[in-house]
């Protein structure tokens, strides 16, 4: 198993793909014995199972998890126990006290002033682990990532019983590893990524990719190619991105729906055909 700056978290873990045994020492062991008897009745932990799966069943696929990274995401968000489920407010006041600067006020903003139950996480599954809180920030980026996309490609564009088992999981994965593959779809699975940070639930057109979130996330992918050589997407192109049934994202949510043979899609342009029910929320 190739390592990461999530992974290693314990120098004799070890996974074997061939009998799923989890052995002693392993830093997924619980949570993937938790994930694997959950797969089936809980949606997420399908997703995760089957990101799992897939670093060794598909060593080259562009959506994976290993172990450590599944172990740092259950530190995180709480599927393990051994760190607070839900904070309390007492605790929240001292995890803000603690960081009160610009990035507690833009949270408090994106929530509308609702608490961040998050606030803090990074520092605190550092020092469960005992590494360095900047390096559990970037590995949870990378991690937050994939799982996102996953979400995005399986509950957001995929058929109804995506995320009955992980091998439906599969199957959406899938045909995205085949587009990455593919240089000629390569703008697409770049829009895919972005679309994927931008996915929201409202009440008035339910669950799916928020056109103003996509745009922002578009504009700070800009700024920070704009140090690099990486080519942007053309301004164009996002502009039809966030606008009508014939916007490029649109017409690439389209695609990737006939390709899963998923009929209803929560698509970017909440169009009839794709939304009988345009309110549709997403549960997992």
């Amino acid at each position: 198993m190739e390592t990461t700056e999530a992974a290693l978290l314990s120098d004799d873990s070890r996974w074997s793909a061939d009998v799923h045994e989890y052995r002693l020492g392993d830093p997924g062991e619980i949570v993937t014995g938790q994930q694997e008897s959950a797969s089936l009745t809980d949606r997420i932990g399908a997703i995760n199972l089957a990101l799992l799966e897939r670093k060794t069943t598909r060593p080259g696929s562009a959506l994976s998890l290993d172990v450590g990274q599944l172990h740092l995401l259950s530190l995180f968000y709480r599927f393990d126990p051994r760190l607070d489920p839900q904070p309390t407010d007492k605790e929240l006041d001292k995890r803000e006290e603690r960081d009160r600067t610009d990035e507690l006020f833009r949270r408090r903003k994106k929530n509308r002033y609702e608490r961040d139950v998050n606030l803090g996480m990074n520092e605190r599954v550092a020092q469960e682990l005992g590494k360095n809180k900047s390096t559990v920030s970037r590995a949870m980026k990378t991690v937050n990532g994939v799982v996102a996309l996953a979400v995005y490609l399986t509950a957001v564009l995929g058929r109804s019983d995506a995320l009955s088992s992980t091998a439906t999981v599969h199957d959406h994965l899938d045909q995205f590893d085949l587009w990455h593959a593919n240089p000629d779809r390569h703008p697409e699975v770049k829009m895919f990524r972005l679309a994927s940070g931008a996915v929201r639930s409202r009440s008035d057109v339910g669950t799916r990719v928020d056109p103003s979130r996509f745009l922002a996330l578009h504009a700070a992918a800009a700024r920070k190619a704009a140090k690099s050589t990486e080519p942007d997407l053309d301004p164009q192109q996002i502009h039809e991105a966030l606008f009508g049934e014939d916007g490029a994202l649109h017409l690439a949510e389209s695609d990737y729906a006939i390709e899963v043979e998923s009929r209803h899609p929560r698509c970017v342009a909440v169009c009839t055909p794709h939304n009988p029910e345009r309110y549709r929320l997403l549960e997992l």
